[in-house]
């Protein structure tokens, strides 16, 4: 926030916990609402707000958390696949996040945050997960509600445009994007063999936030999308929209937030 308004890219908004209550300023994100966090981990984006249950708000803590640790310490309510979530999660969250390992490169150790992204000295592809999970993230969200994404554009070998694929699978599954709030934060020194800068470093990861339409598309396949993704880029995805296709942004609205209750 600067001056009371809330920006874009502010240098102070350095934590992930900082940007929810941006969100909570702009009306992405209240009291009352059901949130679901898929990747919610340790929990770091709810350390300076979280929904009221005086309010009828909850957080439903969610992750695939294969070692056990996560439940075993307290800090989850539900052990899932973001992708394969009970039946009864569709259509249901006010609000869900969908907060994936997004980082791609790593180098060798130099940045302390590389082994927990597992990338600490070698490149994993993330641009089908990010898509299939941003999909899945509108299907168990209801109409009018919205969906927040966290991803960064970066350079690994090349350039890969990480809030690009959130828009155009939100946009395929039947979101569309309404705000981004910039996370500042550091970037690793150019490798020290020579090779000269061709990409600017990119300072910031993105909260993106995506409103719900009600004439979304129900035949998207998340697993079919992250094989499309990682297969075929971002033509792979443009290619899975239909050929009749209306983009939701031309329809989404505020109106939209209040259809449901």
């Amino acid at each position: 926030m600067t001056g009371g308004e809330i920006v874009a890219f502010d240098p102070t908004r350095r934590r992930n916990a900082r940007a929810i209550v941006d969100a909570v300023a702009l009306g992405w994100l209240r009291p009352s609402d059901l949130v679901l966090d898929l990747t919610h981990k340790t929990g770091r984006f709810w350390r300076e707000w979280r929904p009221d249950p005086a309010a009828g708000g909850r957080l439903v803590r969610s992750d695939l958390d294969s070692s056990g640790e996560l439940w075993a310490g307290g800090h989850l309510d539900m052990v899932a696949d973001a992708l394969d979530l009970p039946d009864v999660w569709r259509r249901r969250a006010d609000v869900t996040v969908w907060d994936p390992p997004y980082k791609e490169n790593g180098s060798g150790g130099s940045c302390a945050e590389d082994d927990g992204y597992g990338v600490a000295d070698r490149w994993v592809p993330r641009r089908g997960l990010l898509a299939a999970g941003v999909v899945s993230a509108v299907s168990w969200t209801r109409s009018g509600g919205v969906v927040l994404v966290k991803c960064q554009d970066q350079t690994a070998g090349r350039f890969h445009p990480q809030t690009t694929f959130a828009t155009v699978a939100a946009e395929l599954a039947g979101a569309a994007p309404i705000g981004v709030l910039h996370v500042a934060g550091t970037t690793r020194p150019q490798p020290a063999d020579g090779r000269a800068q061709r990409s600017p470093r990119n300072r910031t990861s993105a909260l993106m936030a995506f409103r719900v339409s009600g004439r979304r598309r129900v035949d998207v396949d998340p697993w079919g999308v992250a094989v499309t993704v990682e297969r075929h880029g971002l033509r792979g995805l443009l290619g899975s929209l239909p050929r009749r296709w209306e983009p939701p942004s031309l329809f989404a609205s505020e109106g939209e937030r209040n259809a449901d209750g």
